[in-house]
């Protein structure tokens, strides 16, 4: 199993707009390509620990069964378009982390 996270930093001028393109696709669409599992997309939790990063404006994290599936996904249309229309337009910085 391949975790897949990906944490965006939205564009100032773009928090509200950019979250919501980002989360409904993310879970409309982002789904939809073949080998994607679990999907979960949200925003931080409030909290005063020290050691949790609240930073960020969204999050999503997946799964794969496997490295192929995840390289399939990067060059997917569907991503592509995902890729285009959510995040280059809204988001400022972007910190991927993959893991197995």
């Amino acid at each position: 199993m391949l975790n897949h996270i990906v944490i965006f930093w939205l564009k100032a001028d773009t928090i509200e707009e950019g979250r919501r393109k980002l989360l409904a696709s993310a879970s409309g669409q982002l789904t939809k390509i073949e080998g994607v599992r679990n999907l979960g997309s949200g925003i931080p939790i409030p909290t005063d620990r020290k050691v949790v990063d609240t930073s960020y404006h969204v999050a999503l994290t997946m799964q794969f069964d496997s490295e192929s599936q995840l390289q399939s996904y990067q060059k997917h249309p569907i991503h592509q378009k995902f890729l285009r229309e959510c995040v280059e337009p809204y988001v400022e910085k972007v910190i991927i982390y993959d893991f197995s």
